[in-house]
């Protein structure tokens, strides 16, 4: 018996038929699924990439700033040492003029003593 010559009746091929069409239509929608799926992914993909290289650029930054930290730290160490140094040389230099000064003092005492001595 031929499809369709039997009045009103679906036969198998008719109902294969709608069930490939149904399934046809399914696949259509898994694909597009799929497509939205796979596209999703990539842009995950791409952010996640952008966030690795984001954590990156932080690492770095914060490498530098402890460079920079480390660098800071030993300036104000030789600036310490420094000021040290010149305060140290200030007080040298105040104690030479001192004693120089003490010195010339003697000096002209005994030039006084030794005139005195010649007066006398």
């Amino acid at each position: 018996k031929v499809e369709g010559l039997g009045g009103g009746t679906k036969g198998p091929i008719h109902i294969l038929r709608t069930e490939i069409g149904e399934l046809q239509a399914k696949l259509r929608e898994a694909q597009a699924e799929a497509a939205r799926a796979s596209e999703q992914a990539s842009t995950l993909e791409g952010l996640n990439k952008q966030h690795v290289q984001s954590l990156a650029k932080i690492e770095a930054l914060q490498a530098e700033v402890q460079r920079a930290k480390d660098h800071s730290e030993h300036m104000e160490f030789l600036a310490q040492q420094y000021s040290d140094q010149v305060n140290s040389l200030h007080q040298s230099l105040r104690d030479m003029r001192y004693d120089l000064q003490q010195q010339q003092r003697s000096q002209q005492e005994e030039r006084q003593r030794a005139r005195n001595d010649l007066v006398a």
